[in-house]
């Protein structure tokens, strides 16, 4: 994992009603950040991936 990149492009995971999605998505990087071994890097790009990463709560957000 520590050689991956996560990318987000929308606001949510799957295909799924919205609000599903968006619980989806919270659940995942919840989980993730227990994880003893990250990603290299979590990319947010596209108008709907910039939206959950501004919604969300994160410890640590890198703007490039």
């Amino acid at each position: 994992m520590k050689d991956s990149i996560i990318l987000v492009t929308n606001n949510g995971l799957g295909n799924a009603d919205i609000p599903l999605q968006q619980k989806l998505a919270v659940k995942y990087f919840e989980l993730l950040s227990q994880n003893n071994e990250l990603p290299s890097a979590i990319c947010f790009y596209n108008t709907e991936g910039v939206i959950i990463e501004a919604q969300t709560k994160a410890s640590k957000v890198i703007t490039i």
